[in-house]
């Protein structure tokens, strides 16, 4: 026993305190507990608020690019040039593209080009030339 009061009086007695020992006080301190829990929840948050800020501007690059695209395939004199040249498939997703822009007039007269150059049993195939692709 007196070996213990001799140990706990020597911590007490020490001005400086070696950093373990501090560093267990604040863990088994309950408010020590709750510090060290806000200061990795700072830290944690601020680390989210730089992925959230540079996804942001990647996320605006993006969507600057979609819409210059957007802009560039709703041309009619494009579309009657190039939508024979494309299959069912491609022609399919540029209108999906489009259509998820509200671009569904450009949507429509890209699929109304393409349906002109397919034969018959392809899944656009129209049989007559199409008045949208007329009035283009």
């Amino acid at each position: 026993m007196r070996a213990l009061k001799r140990l706990t009086s020597t911590f007490r007695n020490r001005t400086t305190m070696p950093a373990e020992h501090s560093r267990l006080r604040r863990l088994m301190n309950p408010w020590g507990v709750m510090r060290a829990h806000r200061d990795t929840t700072v830290v944690a948050l601020t680390i989210a608020a730089d992925i959230v800020g540079t996804l942001e501007a990647e996320l605006y690059a993006l969507r600057s690019a979609a819409d210059d695209l957007v802009d560039l395939l709703d041309d009619g004199m494009l579309a009657s040039g190039v939508a024979e040249h494309l299959n069912c498939g491609e022609v399919e997703r540029l209108a999906n593209f489009l259509k998820a822009h509200d671009e569904l007039r450009a949507a429509e007269l890209w699929l109304e080009c393409h349906a002109e150059s397919d034969d018959e049993g392809d899944s656009h195939y129209k049989g007559e030339t199409s008045q949208l692709a007329l009035t283009a």
